[in-house]
């Protein structure tokens, strides 16, 4: 057991820690810690301003303020990345280039910028910059920064409509992203941007579902090796220990939990090299 144990829990509301009085380590400092819960992300921050919490996260609409309070604001970068997954099994990202003419559609830099305030950093990778295992040489789809590829983006995604027999972009399924915005005017402003930029580029309408975060989970989880399951979804990965393998067999590997896109797990024409991948990560 670790210094602190649970006082109370309300479901949804609020859940208070107290001291671990058989704790064999150090005796905690703080008599008593809560943690309250918000339904709406820019809430909490309201709560700081009016004294009732101790900390919170900063909307980018205040954040050219917050800087100001040099006794309380700071700013520490997380091992956290959040990326958009897409289900090998479902149509129409099965198909390797309409899935990377998705990606290069997106300016990343852009999305930092404007929507964020330079509060995360736009890239193209999975291990972050820092960690043993990144590679300052990767970049995207065929050569692409975080700027993306708008002109390459077109390009693929007509090749992938053809290899689909798609004579028209009118022919494709439903695109649905499921997210859990969690009443963040920011990630809804990301998303808003993201739509535009994909209507813009490849002509395609994306529809959003904004949903409860413990519902993606779910939902995310019944996506394994499901054609049924979840198409598109957002969602973000917080290291548990600053490992490598934290970042890639966790997420990839065969049968790994957290392969809910069906990575290696599908037939799709890229499904063989997939594979080879999943077998290094086994080798490694």
């Amino acid at each position: 057991a670790g210094p602190f144990v649970v006082k109370t829990y309300s479901h949804g509301k609020e859940i208070d820690f107290v001291p671990n009085t058989n704790y064999y380590g150090p005796k905690p400092q703080l008599k008593e810690v809560r943690f309250v819960f918000y339904k709406q992300a820019d809430t909490a921050y309201r709560a700081y301003q009016a004294s009732q919490v101790s900390q919170a996260g900063i909307p980018s609409t205040d954040l050219a303020a917050a800087k100001q309070l040099t006794a309380e604001f700071h700013s520490i970068p997380q091992l956290w990345i959040a990326y958009y997954a897409m289900n090998y099994l479902t149509k129409p990202f099965d198909n390797i280039k309409i899935r990377q003419a998705f990606d290069l559609a997106i300016n990343k830099n852009t999305i930092a910028h404007d929507v964020y305030k330079d509060t995360v950093i736009a890239s193209n990778h999975i291990v972050p910059k820092g960690m043993p295992g990144y590679n300052q040489n990767l970049t995207g789809p065929d050569g692409a920064t975080t700027a993306g590829n708008q002109t390459e983006a077109k390009t693929l995604f007509q090749q992938g409509l053809q290899e689909e027999g798609y004579s028209s972009v009118s022919q494709l399924p439903t695109i649905t992203l499921t997210v859990a915005t969690g009443g963040s005017a920011d990630v809804r402003n990301e998303v808003a941007a993201e739509q535009q930029m994909w209507q813009s580029t490849l002509g395609v309408s994306v529809k959003v579902n904004d949903e409860d975060f413990n519902k993606l989970l779910s939902d995310i989880t019944a996506a394994t090796n499901n054609p049924k399951g979840l198409q598109f979804w957002g969602i973000a990965w917080i290291a548990d220990y600053p490992d490598p393998q934290d970042w890639t067999t966790l997420q990839f590997a065969n049968g790994a939990p957290n392969n809910n896109m069906n990575y290696g797990q599908n037939n799709t024409s890229d499904a063989a090299a997939q594979v080879a991948v999943q077998n290094q990560l086994v080798a490694a």
